[in-house]
């Protein structure tokens, strides 16, 4: 671990963040589940004649983060995995975090319960190289750490995807292990009302509301969310003492919100609402714990967005959004001092793009534009502001389609980065396809990189420079639309001038960061699916050897901190009558956790379960996490709850 995380807790997320609460009563729990299964047992009756309801039709997947445009995943030649609502409703998640843990295509650390902070990490990468969106806008920090998944909820959630590879040729710095994009749901062409409520073990409990509708002179969609839990879960200390977590608790609440006004210009207006408040306890290492700290999230963004017709041979959008992201973290119990701070950062930006359609295919080009302001009283005032170009071409050749890309980069004081790429998609039949990709990706230096204040034990570096990474992947895509699908991907990822903090980089005896690391991962993603007769099978596997190469380190040859050797899973569900199953097994191999690989941590196996049954107009849901009470931690000193129960009711209005 760098003594800058050692530093400060607060604005790395090393540590899960605390809560001070009242935890309802057990009898007001007790009333709450006896209202829910009396009010599903009332309606059973009504619902016994009622015929079985036809399974959705399977639908080919349109993605849009692979080229910032929409269209099927099987016309693209990067690996994409698309999260459709289905899948997320069945998940029981109530956090992106909780959505990808027990996954095989990616992994996934979590320092805990849900709220506590989760970070991802794509074919070997740190947090701080996945580049977040929601519906295509940037939610990364600038002053650092990579983005918290537990910060963002799934209510009114499509779908997710989440590229894999290096994608900086269409969106810039971050994108260097690969990209998440969450994409939120747009009004409905009949009124569509939704209330879901959940009850958990370990004081978990949730409501959500979604409203949409799409009126004469106006569309519109709505949802809100409230979540919390105490988190109050049993583990083993080192010890060997069993023991309660404590000041682990979590509590946020969401609106999303999405109007669509009828305008009398070709195209379509959007105006999009992002608000979420959270507050959870930082509940520090089973060995070293921090029972009185907490820390305060807060995040609000507005955007404005219009969009030419899609179906015109030229096309093209206009997009500003204005965003605003507070923390706030508090432990007085820190050693040497009280630790306070208060971080506010001013996101301002716009994006233009277009599309032309040609008789072999279509150029999509485009510019972004942004500014973050930091106001830290713990780095000062601080901006960044970026200004990005991009072009991409997809050429069809016969059964042959390229696409290059290349993207120019300008951060103001750091220079500019040129960031090329290119793919090829090759039709070897109607069902078999082959797909290469190389690229150039970058992530510019955090704030907190560049300018920590100078104390007794580190400054920041004022002198860094992006890191930068070269990805090359390969692979066939097998099956199509058909009830059988099969995807193998073999790549590699070299990431050069890793910002490292080391003592007496620039002052004697403390430590600052610098561009010393040389870090390569190569690996293997498969997956395969199957779907028919009432039965659905899906099974993700990816393969890790992540070494670092940074020349005359004495880690050098050994597996990178934190990355598993592998991560595996199978889900397999079935729907009979009213009834629907689902059964995922998740396995996670060995992670070291020092530079000799030493310390380790062991690999585990997670099962999970999840019933749903058809009542009318309500669906009840049974989830089961960790059904076979599994120990086991992501993090050193960070234990993950053991087998939980979830009890949900969703009603459609």
């Amino acid at each position: 671990m760098s003594h800058r995380n050692l530093l400060s807790p607060h604005i790395l997320p090393r540590a899960q963040r605390p809560c001070v609460r009242t935890r309802p009563s057990l009898a007001t729990i007790t009333r709450l589940r006896a209202a829910v299964v009396a009010g599903a047992l009332a309606l059973s009756g009504a619902a016994a004649a009622q015929q079985v309801p036809p399974q959705p039709r399977e639908e080919a997947p349109v993605v849009v983060t692979a080229t910032r445009t929409a269209q099927p995943k099987a016309t693209v030649s990067s690996n994409v995995t698309v999260i459709q609502r289905q899948q997320i409703e069945r998940s029981g998640a109530l956090t992106l975090g909780e959505l990808l843990q027990g996954r095989g295509d990616l992994d996934i650390r979590s320092y805990g319960p849900v709220g506590a902070v989760t970070l991802p990490s794509i074919r070997g990468s740190t947090g701080e190289q996945v580049l977040v969106l929601v519906d295509g806008r940037p939610v990364n920090p600038p002053q650092g750490g990579g983005v918290d998944l537990a910060d963002i909820g799934l209510q009114d959630v499509e779908r997710v995807e989440v590229l894999h590879g290096a994608a900086s040729a269409l969106f810039g710095s971050a994108a260097v292990g690969g990209v998440i994009n969450v994409i939120t749901r747009g009004p409905t062409p009949r009124p569509s009302t939704s209330l879901e409520q959940q009850l958990g073990s370990f004081g978990s409990r949730s409501l959500w509301l979604t409203r949409s509708d799409a009126l004469r002179s106006l569309g519109y969609s709505f949802s809100v969310r409230h979540v919390a839990a105490e988190n109050d879960f049993p583990y083993i200390h080192p010890s060997g003492e069993r023991r309660t977590r404590a000041n682990a608790g979590f509590e946020q609440t969401g609106i999303r919100a999405r109007l669509v006004p009828t305008v009398g210009w070709p195209g379509k207006l959007f105006v999009d609402l992002d608000w979420s408040a959270s507050r959870k306890g930082v509940p520090g290492l089973v060995f070293s714990a921090t029972p009185h700290a907490k820390q305060e999230d807060s995040s609000a963004a507005l955007s404005l967005s219009y969009e030419l017709p899609q179906s015109a041979p030229s096309t093209g959008s206009f997009r500003v959004y204005a965003q605003q992201q507070r923390r706030w973290f508090s432990d007085p119990d820190a050693f040497p001092a009280p630790q306070n701070s208060l971080q506010w950062v001013h996101t301002l930006g716009a994006e233009l793009s277009g599309r032309h359609r040609h008789g072999n295919g279509a150029l999509a080009y485009g510019l972004d534009a942004r500014r973050d302001a930091l106001d830290s009283t713990v780095v000062g005032n601080r901006a960044l502001s970026v200004l990005g170009v991009y072009a991409q071409e997809q050429l069809r050749l016969g059964s042959t389609t390229l696409i290059p890309a290349a993207r120019w980069d300008s951060t103001a004081g750091l220079g500019s980065q040129l960031s090329p790429h290119i793919g090829i998609l090759h039709r070897l039949s109607p069902t078999l396809s082959l797909r290469a990709n190389a690229g150039r990706a970058f992530r510019t230096p955090s704030l907190n990189d560049l300018y920590w204040p100078a104390d007794s034990f580190a400054v920041g570096n004022p002198h860094l420079r992006p890191e930068r990474a070269t990805d090359i992947d390969a692979g066939l895509t097998w099956g199509g639309e058909g009830a059988y699908a099969v995807s193998l991907t073999a790549f590699r990822n070299a990431v050069d001038g890793l910002i490292v903090w080391e003592p007496g980089v620039l002052v004697p005896g403390k430590w600052s960061p610098r561009n010393v690391g040389r870090a390569i991962t190569q690996g293997i993603e498969a997956e395969a699916s199957f779907r028919g007769d009432g039965w659905y099978c899906q099974g993700a596997l990816t393969l890790l050897n992540a070494r670092d190469r940074s020349a005359g380190a004495p880690s050098y040859g050994k597996r990178l901190v934190g990355r598993p050797t592998y991560v595996a899973s199978v889900t397999a569900g079935h729907q009979w009558a009213l009834w629907r199953a689902e059964l995922v097994l998740h396995r996670t191999g060995t992670r070291y956790e020092s530079g000799d690989n030493a310390v380790l941590l062991p690999p585990f196996t997670t099962v999970d379960l999840h019933l749903e049954r058809d009542i009318g107009q309500v669906t009840m849901m049974l989830h089961i996490s960790n059904l076979t009470d599994r120990r086991y931690e992501t993090v050193p000193g960070y234990p993950v709850p053991g087998r939980s129960v979830a009890l949900s009711l969703r009603e459609r209005l």
